[in-house]
Protein backbone atom coordinates (compact mmCIF):
# COMPACT_ATOMS: atom_id res chain seq x y z
CA UNK A 1 0.00 0.00 0.00
CA UNK A 2 2.80 2.25 0.50
CA UNK A 3 4.61 1.88 -2.72
CA UNK A 4 1.22 2.58 -4.04
CA UNK A 5 0.99 5.71 -2.52
CA UNK A 6 4.48 6.65 -3.25
CA UNK A 7 4.06 6.25 -6.78
CA UNK A 8 0.70 7.76 -7.05
CA UNK A 9 2.13 11.07 -5.43
CA UNK A 10 4.95 10.34 -8.48
CA UNK A 11 2.77 10.62 -11.39
CA UNK A 12 -0.72 12.22 -10.33
CA UNK A 13 0.41 15.52 -10.85
CA UNK A 14 0.27 14.81 -14.73
CA UNK A 15 -1.60 11.35 -15.11
CA UNK A 16 -4.69 13.37 -13.92
CA UNK A 17 -4.49 16.31 -16.42
CA UNK A 18 -3.32 13.61 -19.27
CA UNK A 19 -6.19 11.62 -18.99
CA UNK A 20 -9.04 14.25 -18.88
CA UNK A 21 -7.58 15.67 -22.19
CA UNK A 22 -7.49 11.75 -23.26
CA UNK A 23 -11.03 12.00 -22.57
CA UNK A 24 -11.55 15.27 -24.06
CA UNK A 25 -9.45 14.62 -27.54
CA UNK A 26 -12.16 11.28 -27.61
CA UNK A 27 -15.18 13.08 -26.80
CA UNK A 28 -14.52 15.84 -29.69
CA UNK A 29 -12.93 13.61 -32.34
CA UNK A 30 -16.56 11.52 -31.76
CA UNK A 31 -18.69 14.85 -31.61
CA UNK A 32 -19.70 14.37 -28.00
CA UNK A 33 -20.26 10.57 -27.66
CA UNK A 34 -19.35 10.87 -24.08
CA UNK A 35 -20.91 13.91 -23.68
CA UNK A 36 -24.20 13.64 -25.32
CA UNK A 37 -27.04 11.52 -24.19
CA UNK A 38 -28.61 11.64 -27.81
CA UNK A 39 -27.54 11.91 -31.37
CA UNK A 40 -26.88 15.28 -31.37
CA UNK A 41 -23.41 17.05 -31.65
CA UNK A 42 -22.02 18.22 -27.96
CA UNK A 43 -19.41 20.29 -29.84
CA UNK A 44 -20.58 22.75 -32.20
CA UNK A 45 -18.36 25.28 -34.07
CA UNK A 46 -14.53 24.51 -34.99
CA UNK A 47 -12.83 21.30 -33.43
CA UNK A 48 -9.47 22.98 -33.64
CA UNK A 49 -11.23 26.18 -31.12
CA UNK A 50 -12.76 22.73 -28.32
CA UNK A 51 -8.90 21.43 -28.24
CA UNK A 52 -7.75 25.04 -27.48
CA UNK A 53 -9.90 24.99 -24.93
CA UNK A 54 -9.04 21.32 -23.44
CA UNK A 55 -5.91 22.16 -23.55
CA UNK A 56 -5.64 25.50 -21.78
CA UNK A 57 -8.41 24.02 -18.98
CA UNK A 58 -6.34 20.90 -18.49
CA UNK A 59 -2.69 22.06 -18.41
CA UNK A 60 -2.93 24.12 -15.33
CA UNK A 61 -3.91 20.88 -12.77
CA UNK A 62 -0.69 19.98 -13.42
CA UNK A 63 0.68 22.86 -10.84
CA UNK A 64 -2.77 22.07 -8.78
CA UNK A 65 -0.44 21.13 -5.79
CA UNK A 66 1.82 24.31 -5.73
CA UNK A 67 -0.87 26.72 -5.89
CA UNK A 68 -4.43 25.70 -5.91
CA UNK A 69 -5.71 28.73 -5.97
CA UNK A 70 -4.37 30.14 -8.86
CA UNK A 71 -4.98 26.62 -10.52
CA UNK A 72 -8.71 26.39 -9.31
CA UNK A 73 -9.59 30.06 -10.76
CA UNK A 74 -7.83 29.77 -14.38
CA UNK A 75 -9.95 26.34 -14.96
CA UNK A 76 -12.74 28.25 -13.95
CA UNK A 77 -11.94 30.97 -15.98
CA UNK A 78 -11.35 28.91 -18.85
CA UNK A 79 -14.37 26.52 -18.19
CA UNK A 80 -16.84 29.79 -18.28
CA UNK A 81 -15.23 31.41 -21.53
CA UNK A 82 -15.33 27.76 -23.34
CA UNK A 83 -19.12 26.98 -22.66
CA UNK A 84 -20.34 30.39 -22.52
CA UNK A 85 -18.35 31.20 -26.09
CA UNK A 86 -19.12 27.57 -27.65
CA UNK A 87 -22.57 26.46 -26.56
CA UNK A 88 -25.84 27.34 -26.27
CA UNK A 89 -26.86 28.17 -22.95
CA UNK A 90 -29.90 25.75 -23.09
CA UNK A 91 -27.51 23.06 -24.03
CA UNK A 92 -25.58 20.96 -20.88
CA UNK A 93 -21.97 21.47 -21.69
CA UNK A 94 -19.32 19.11 -22.19
CA UNK A 95 -18.78 16.88 -18.98
CA UNK A 96 -14.22 17.52 -19.66
CA UNK A 97 -14.53 21.38 -18.34
CA UNK A 98 -16.76 20.19 -15.47
CA UNK A 99 -13.37 17.40 -14.20
CA UNK A 100 -11.19 19.93 -14.43
CA UNK A 101 -13.10 22.09 -12.02
CA UNK A 102 -13.49 19.30 -9.56
CA UNK A 103 -10.02 18.17 -9.40
CA UNK A 104 -9.04 21.83 -8.68
CA UNK A 105 -12.02 22.38 -6.02
CA UNK A 106 -10.32 19.26 -4.34
CA UNK A 107 -6.99 20.28 -4.82
CA UNK A 108 -7.75 23.72 -3.53
CA UNK A 109 -9.53 21.86 -0.24
CA UNK A 110 -6.99 18.82 0.19
CA UNK A 111 -3.59 20.97 -0.34
CA UNK A 112 -4.69 24.56 1.08
CA UNK A 113 -5.88 25.93 4.48
CA UNK A 114 -6.40 29.64 6.01
CA UNK A 115 -6.67 32.49 4.29
CA UNK A 116 -5.68 31.00 1.11
CA UNK A 117 -8.41 28.22 1.50
CA UNK A 118 -10.94 30.97 2.46
CA UNK A 119 -10.09 33.18 -0.54
CA UNK A 120 -10.01 30.27 -2.98
CA UNK A 121 -13.74 29.16 -2.12
CA UNK A 122 -15.14 32.19 -2.45
CA UNK A 123 -13.58 33.48 -5.27
CA UNK A 124 -13.71 30.39 -7.00
CA UNK A 125 -17.66 29.44 -5.80
CA UNK A 126 -18.82 33.28 -7.18
CA UNK A 127 -17.31 32.63 -11.09
CA UNK A 128 -18.87 28.91 -10.93
CA UNK A 129 -22.19 30.61 -9.81
CA UNK A 130 -21.93 33.22 -12.28
CA UNK A 131 -21.68 30.61 -15.17
CA UNK A 132 -24.62 28.62 -13.40
CA UNK A 133 -26.76 31.73 -13.53
CA UNK A 134 -26.24 32.45 -16.90
CA UNK A 135 -26.80 29.14 -17.96
CA UNK A 136 -29.98 29.63 -16.06
CA UNK A 137 -30.91 33.09 -17.79
CA UNK A 138 -29.93 31.47 -21.14
CA UNK A 139 -32.60 28.60 -20.38
CA UNK A 140 -30.53 25.40 -18.87
CA UNK A 141 -32.55 23.25 -16.60
CA UNK A 142 -32.35 23.69 -12.93
CA UNK A 143 -31.90 19.67 -12.68
CA UNK A 144 -28.89 19.95 -14.36
CA UNK A 145 -27.30 23.12 -12.36
CA UNK A 146 -28.02 21.77 -9.07
CA UNK A 147 -26.32 17.89 -10.15
CA UNK A 148 -23.67 20.34 -10.71
CA UNK A 149 -23.15 22.69 -7.45
CA UNK A 150 -24.09 19.05 -5.77
CA UNK A 151 -20.75 17.40 -7.40
CA UNK A 152 -18.76 20.02 -6.96
CA UNK A 153 -19.27 20.58 -3.23
CA UNK A 154 -18.78 17.07 -2.65
CA UNK A 155 -15.34 17.25 -4.26
CA UNK A 156 -14.59 20.65 -2.25
CA UNK A 157 -15.74 18.27 1.17
CA UNK A 158 -14.17 15.36 0.11
CA UNK A 159 -10.79 17.62 -0.10
CA UNK A 160 -11.28 18.82 3.74
CA UNK A 161 -11.83 15.21 4.37
CA UNK A 162 -8.31 14.10 2.78
CA UNK A 163 -6.57 17.16 4.54
CA UNK A 164 -7.46 17.23 7.72
CA UNK A 165 -6.44 13.10 7.92
CA UNK A 166 -3.69 13.98 6.41
CA UNK A 167 -3.44 16.67 8.85
CA UNK A 168 -3.76 14.03 12.35
CA UNK A 169 -1.38 11.36 10.43
CA UNK A 170 1.20 14.07 10.44
CA UNK A 171 0.48 15.03 13.54
CA UNK A 172 0.29 11.56 15.27
CA UNK A 173 3.67 11.58 13.16
CA UNK A 174 5.77 14.04 14.76
CA UNK A 175 4.30 13.29 18.62
CA UNK A 176 5.84 9.60 17.77
CA UNK A 177 9.12 11.43 16.32
CA UNK A 178 8.83 13.76 19.93
CA UNK A 179 8.36 11.12 21.84
CA UNK A 180 11.21 8.74 20.30
CA UNK A 181 13.28 11.71 20.79
CA UNK A 182 12.24 12.57 24.39
CA UNK A 183 13.04 8.26 25.64
CA UNK A 184 16.52 9.02 23.45
CA UNK A 185 17.56 11.58 25.72
CA UNK A 186 15.95 9.79 28.85
CA UNK A 187 17.70 6.85 28.16
CA UNK A 188 20.90 8.73 27.58
CA UNK A 189 20.60 10.66 30.74
CA UNK A 190 19.85 7.20 32.58
CA UNK A 191 23.13 6.20 30.95
CA UNK A 192 25.28 8.79 32.27
CA UNK A 193 24.11 8.43 35.52
CA UNK A 194 24.59 4.86 35.39
CA UNK A 195 28.20 5.28 34.49
CA UNK A 196 28.83 7.71 36.90
CA UNK A 197 27.19 5.50 39.53
CA UNK A 198 29.50 2.01 38.05
CA UNK A 199 32.71 4.29 38.53
CA UNK A 200 31.97 6.35 41.89
CA UNK A 201 31.37 2.03 42.83
CA UNK A 202 34.90 0.77 41.15
CA UNK A 203 36.70 4.30 42.98
CA UNK A 204 36.00 2.89 46.49
CA UNK A 205 36.85 -1.03 45.39
CA UNK A 206 40.29 0.42 43.78
CA UNK A 207 40.75 3.10 46.78
CA UNK A 208 40.56 0.09 48.83
CA UNK A 209 43.16 -2.52 47.09
CA UNK A 210 45.17 0.41 46.73
CA UNK A 211 45.32 1.45 50.60
CA UNK A 212 46.25 -2.15 51.55
CA UNK A 213 48.69 -1.36 49.52
CA UNK A 214 49.88 1.44 50.92
CA UNK A 215 49.57 0.28 54.81
CA UNK A 216 51.11 -3.35 53.15
CA UNK A 217 54.04 -1.24 51.76
CA UNK A 218 54.53 0.82 54.48
CA UNK A 219 53.89 -2.03 57.05
CA UNK A 220 57.28 -4.01 55.98
CA UNK A 221 59.42 -1.27 55.16
CA UNK A 222 59.16 -0.70 58.85
CA UNK A 223 60.45 -4.27 59.74
CA UNK A 224 63.26 -4.37 57.05
CA UNK A 225 67.01 -5.00 58.29
CA UNK A 226 69.55 -1.84 57.64
CA UNK A 227 71.39 -3.89 55.20
CA UNK A 228 68.52 -4.17 53.38
CA UNK A 229 68.32 -0.12 51.67
CA UNK A 230 67.38 -1.30 48.21
CA UNK A 231 64.03 -2.92 49.23
CA UNK A 232 63.66 0.01 51.83
CA UNK A 233 63.87 2.82 49.06
CA UNK A 234 61.49 0.09 46.44
CA UNK A 235 58.54 0.14 49.52
CA UNK A 236 58.93 3.23 50.24
CA UNK A 237 58.35 4.50 46.16
CA UNK A 238 55.71 2.19 46.50
CA UNK A 239 54.12 3.79 48.92
CA UNK A 240 54.65 7.53 47.78
CA UNK A 241 53.40 6.65 44.73
CA UNK A 242 50.01 5.06 45.95
CA UNK A 243 49.20 7.40 48.33
CA UNK A 244 49.71 10.35 45.42
CA UNK A 245 47.44 7.97 43.37
CA UNK A 246 44.34 7.53 46.16
CA UNK A 247 44.53 11.76 45.96
CA UNK A 248 43.85 11.87 42.59
CA UNK A 249 41.18 9.02 43.21
CA UNK A 250 39.49 11.13 45.80
CA UNK A 251 39.71 14.28 43.43
CA UNK A 252 38.11 11.89 41.01
CA UNK A 253 35.59 11.00 42.91
CA UNK A 254 34.83 14.86 43.76
CA UNK A 255 34.24 14.92 39.85
CA UNK A 256 31.91 12.27 39.43
CA UNK A 257 29.59 13.10 42.64
CA UNK A 258 30.20 17.42 41.22
CA UNK A 259 26.22 17.83 40.33
CA UNK A 260 24.98 14.35 41.64
CA UNK A 261 21.89 14.51 43.99
CA UNK A 262 22.48 11.16 45.72
CA UNK A 263 23.96 10.62 49.13
CA UNK A 264 27.06 9.08 49.52
CA UNK A 265 26.80 5.77 50.92
CA UNK A 266 28.96 4.78 53.71
CA UNK A 267 28.52 1.26 54.13
CA UNK A 268 30.84 -0.73 52.25
CA UNK A 269 30.38 -2.15 48.53
CA UNK A 270 27.94 -4.52 47.94
CA UNK A 271 28.65 -8.32 46.56
CA UNK A 272 27.98 -11.81 46.10
CA UNK A 273 28.08 -12.00 50.15
CA UNK A 274 24.61 -10.07 50.12
CA UNK A 275 23.01 -12.32 47.89
CA UNK A 276 20.97 -14.33 50.44
CA UNK A 277 19.74 -11.24 51.67
CA UNK A 278 18.59 -10.14 48.31
CA UNK A 279 16.67 -13.53 47.75
CA UNK A 280 14.92 -13.18 51.28
CA UNK A 281 13.56 -10.00 50.68
CA UNK A 282 12.58 -10.70 46.97
CA UNK A 283 10.89 -13.95 48.99
CA UNK A 284 9.29 -11.52 51.35
CA UNK A 285 7.47 -10.12 48.33
CA UNK A 286 6.03 -12.92 47.07
CA UNK A 287 9.20 -14.28 44.27
CA UNK A 288 10.31 -17.41 45.39
CA UNK A 289 13.74 -16.88 44.30
CA UNK A 290 16.10 -20.25 43.38
CA UNK A 291 19.94 -19.88 43.09
CA UNK A 292 22.63 -22.13 41.55
CA UNK A 293 26.26 -21.78 41.28
CA UNK A 294 28.59 -23.91 39.87
CA UNK A 295 32.46 -23.26 40.68
CA UNK A 296 34.93 -21.31 43.20
CA UNK A 297 33.01 -17.57 43.71
CA UNK A 298 34.98 -17.08 46.88
CA UNK A 299 38.13 -15.56 44.63
CA UNK A 300 36.45 -13.67 42.13
CA UNK A 301 38.08 -9.68 42.09
CA UNK A 302 36.21 -6.77 44.49
CA UNK A 303 35.23 -5.17 41.09
CA UNK A 304 33.70 -7.44 39.21
CA UNK A 305 31.94 -9.11 42.49
CA UNK A 306 30.22 -5.87 42.94
CA UNK A 307 29.25 -5.73 38.87
CA UNK A 308 27.93 -9.71 39.21
CA UNK A 309 25.96 -8.70 42.14
CA UNK A 310 24.18 -5.34 40.52
CA UNK A 311 23.61 -6.82 37.82
CA UNK A 312 21.61 -9.76 39.40
CA UNK A 313 19.96 -6.79 41.73
CA UNK A 314 18.83 -5.16 38.34
CA UNK A 315 17.85 -8.40 36.97
CA UNK A 316 15.57 -9.19 39.74
CA UNK A 317 14.16 -5.29 40.14
CA UNK A 318 13.35 -5.55 36.68
CA UNK A 319 11.10 -9.40 37.71
CA UNK A 320 9.28 -7.55 40.40
CA UNK A 321 8.56 -4.33 38.91
CA UNK A 322 7.69 -5.25 34.91
CA UNK A 323 7.23 -9.11 34.87
CA UNK A 324 4.38 -9.99 37.08
CA UNK A 325 6.24 -13.45 38.09
CA UNK A 326 5.89 -15.52 41.02
CA UNK A 327 9.49 -17.52 40.56
CA UNK A 328 13.01 -16.49 39.24
CA UNK A 329 15.98 -18.78 38.96
CA UNK A 330 19.44 -17.11 39.62
CA UNK A 331 22.73 -18.99 37.79
CA UNK A 332 25.83 -18.39 38.82
CA UNK A 333 28.75 -20.43 36.66
CA UNK A 334 32.12 -19.08 37.48
CA UNK A 335 34.60 -20.49 34.33
CA UNK A 336 38.34 -20.25 33.43
CA UNK A 337 38.05 -17.05 31.96
CA UNK A 338 34.97 -15.24 32.35
CA UNK A 339 31.75 -15.54 34.70
CA UNK A 340 28.52 -16.43 33.64
CA UNK A 341 24.86 -15.00 35.19
CA UNK A 342 21.38 -15.74 34.17
CA UNK A 343 18.56 -14.94 35.20
CA UNK A 344 14.83 -16.10 34.03
CA UNK A 345 11.21 -15.75 35.39
CA UNK A 346 8.05 -17.25 35.08
CA UNK A 347 6.34 -13.57 34.04
CA UNK A 348 4.33 -12.09 30.68
CA UNK A 349 7.58 -11.67 28.95
CA UNK A 350 7.67 -8.29 28.54
CA UNK A 351 10.66 -5.70 27.31
CA UNK A 352 11.33 -3.72 30.59
CA UNK A 353 12.86 -0.78 28.42
CA UNK A 354 9.34 -1.18 26.34
CA UNK A 355 8.12 1.24 29.79
CA UNK A 356 9.35 4.76 29.81
CA UNK A 357 10.97 3.73 33.46
CA UNK A 358 12.54 1.11 32.57
CA UNK A 359 15.89 1.72 32.25
CA UNK A 360 17.53 -1.22 34.11
CA UNK A 361 18.70 -2.65 31.01
CA UNK A 362 20.76 0.52 30.26
CA UNK A 363 23.07 0.74 33.06
CA UNK A 364 23.10 -2.87 33.32
CA UNK A 365 24.17 -2.73 29.61
CA UNK A 366 26.59 0.33 30.77
CA UNK A 367 28.09 -2.25 33.40
CA UNK A 368 28.73 -5.09 31.12
CA UNK A 369 30.86 -2.90 28.77
CA UNK A 370 33.08 -1.54 31.44
CA UNK A 371 33.99 -5.01 31.44
CA UNK A 372 33.94 -5.88 27.68
CA UNK A 373 31.22 -8.56 28.27
CA UNK A 374 28.31 -10.06 26.73
CA UNK A 375 24.47 -9.34 27.65
CA UNK A 376 21.42 -10.96 25.93
CA UNK A 377 18.22 -10.15 27.19
CA UNK A 378 14.63 -11.07 26.29
CA UNK A 379 11.43 -13.18 26.24
CA UNK A 380 11.39 -16.42 25.98
CA UNK A 381 9.72 -18.86 23.84
CA UNK A 382 7.80 -20.36 26.07
CA UNK A 383 6.89 -17.58 28.23
CA UNK A 384 8.79 -15.38 30.71
CA UNK A 385 11.93 -13.64 30.28
CA UNK A 386 15.60 -14.07 30.21
CA UNK A 387 19.08 -12.54 31.20
CA UNK A 388 22.21 -13.49 30.40
CA UNK A 389 25.65 -12.31 30.67
CA UNK A 390 28.90 -12.92 30.26
CA UNK A 391 31.76 -10.75 32.06
CA UNK A 392 35.54 -11.84 31.30
CA UNK A 393 38.30 -12.22 33.36
CA UNK A 394 41.52 -9.62 32.74
CA UNK A 395 44.85 -11.66 32.72
CA UNK A 396 45.43 -10.92 36.08
CA UNK A 397 42.60 -11.44 37.42
CA UNK A 398 43.38 -15.17 36.09
CA UNK A 399 45.89 -15.38 37.36
CA UNK A 400 44.99 -14.12 41.04
CA UNK A 401 41.91 -17.05 40.97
Amino acid sequence: MERVQVWWAKVSSWLVPVAIFALGTIDIVQNGSISSEGAQASFPGPAAAHFLFLFLVTVPLYWRKRNPVAVLLAVIAVTGAWVLSMFPLSVQPPLEPALAVMVGLFALASQSDGRQLVIGTIVGGSMAMSIFVAEMIGGSGIGNTFGALLIFSLSWIVGRIVHQHHANAVGQEHRADQLEQEQEVRAARAAAHERARIARELHDVVAHSLSMIVVQAAAERRVLRPEESSTHSVLESIELTGRQAMVELRRLLGVLRKDDDDVPLLSPQPGLRLLPQLVSELGDSGIQVDVTTEGDLSAIPPGLDLSVYRIIQESLTNVVKHARATRAEVQIHRHRQSIEIGVTDNGRGDDPEANQLGFGLIGMRERVAVYGGEVDAGPMMDGGYKVRVVLPFEVGERAVS
